[in-house]
């Protein structure tokens, strides 16, 4: 039997044809056996070894600690990461101000992205666009979602779509336990206002106002932005600006007099009670009024100025339900002054999820 026939012709890494023994393919398949890995993974991980070496700690705990020592890095806008504790929730949020500030002067390709994103825009202040989703890292298929996290990310909606379809350019600014965020007083709503607060904080160190200086290409420059995208599907959305959502006969927080065909038990669809309303099942778009930035404040302001009204716990619920379609909320992030959204224009639904997740696209795919 010859060499070829006994070894088995195989491809090196650089397309060229090699022979390489039983021992050693079992060897290198045996990697992905110890411990669950995906192959893109590994291929990744083995390529970093090969080009920087095999780090120096390879046990959990001293990775853990070492990711722990960077995310608490000083910088001249203070530590990258602060506590953040309210009631049984304790969790952390990223400095955007020191974030900034490092990662333009740690990574090249970052730094070289922020220098032309800046350089083409000029003294505009950019436009940080914040994300929300639920991310569940156990199994799917366990009943208990106890792992179950709510994740905010955010961006510069100045670096361009194809660069942002790049996981790496969305920073994780604030990451909690779902249970945990939903049992404090204010819920997903609190913890977006205080993502927010890093941005736009009391104390005048405002990313609008004041920015950030960062190095970028041998000399120093000044990042401007504010928050004025809010991204998100449907249920996420309701819960970072309190709107009522699927909750409500006024489910969207972008319309005026669009009804919810999907109500509770015992209660009457809006549009079967006033011709004003338009069901959500209706295909003429032209039907449906719009809310601009001036009437969505004109509703929180209404809703501030009820709440100090004597009336009932249910009678301001069906105000909420019925009428304004948001629920009152003395820390809602669309009615604060210096945070300066425009709430019409800065709602956009994450259409991947409203379609495919529990949406069109799902009961289709079902259906086929």
């Amino acid at each position: 039997m010859s060499d070829k026939r006994k070894h088995g012709a195989h491809l090196d890494d650089a397309g060229n044809r090699s022979s390489q023994s039983d021992a050693h393919r079992l060897t290198v398949s045996n990697l992905t056996r110890k411990s669950f890995v995906s192959q893109s993974a590994l291929v990744n991980i083995l390529r970093d070894i090969r080009q920087n070496g095999l780090p120096e700690v390879q046990s959990r705990a001293s990775m853990h600690r070492y990711r722990e020592e960077l995310a608490h890095t000083e910088t001249s806008y203070g530590p990258l990461m602060s506590s953040v504790s309210i009631g049984k929730l304790e969790t952390e949020v990223i400095n955007p101000f020191a974030f900034l500030s490092y990662i333009c002067e740690e990574s090249t390709r970052y730094g070289e992205l922020m220098l032309k994103t800046l350089t083409e825009h000029g003294e505009e202040p950019l436009t940080i666009v914040l994300y929300q989703d639920g991310v569940d890292p156990g199994d799917g298929l366990v009943k208990d979602k106890a792992r179950h996290s709510i994740c905010f990310y955010w961006t510069f909606l100045e670096f361009g779509m194809i660069n942002l379809c790049h996981e790496e350019l969305w920073v994780a600014g604030l990451i909690a336990r779902t249970r945990k965020a939903k049992s404090i007083h204010g819920g997903v709503g609190e913890l977006t206002y205080i993502l927010m607060e890093q941005f736009h904080p009391d104390n005048g160190n405002d990313m609008l106002v004041n920015g950030v200086v960062v190095k970028l290409g041998g000399r120093e420059m000044r990042i401007r932005a504010k928050v004025n995208v809010i991204f998100a599907d449907l249920p996420a959305l309701s819960e970072m600006i309190s709107a009522k959502g699927h909750s409500g006969n006024k489910f969207c927080p972008c319309c005026q007099n669009a009804s919810n065909t999907l109500v509770r038990h015992g209660s009457t669809p809006l549009h079967q009670k006033n011709r004003y309303y338009v069901p959500l099942t209706e295909t003429d778009f032209s039907k449906f009024k719009l809310h601009s930035n001036a009437s969505l404040r004109d509703v929180l302001k209404k809703l501030e100025t009820l709440k100090g009204i004597t009336m009932t716990k249910g009678e301001f619920e069906d105000l909420e339900t019925n009428v304004y379609g948001f629920k009152w909320s003395p820390r809602n992030i669309l009615a604060n002054a210096r945070f300066g959204i425009d709430p019409a224009d800065s709602i956009h639904f994450d259409w991947g999820h409203t379609y495919l997740e529990n949406g069109v696209g799902d009961a289709e795919f079902g259906i086929l």
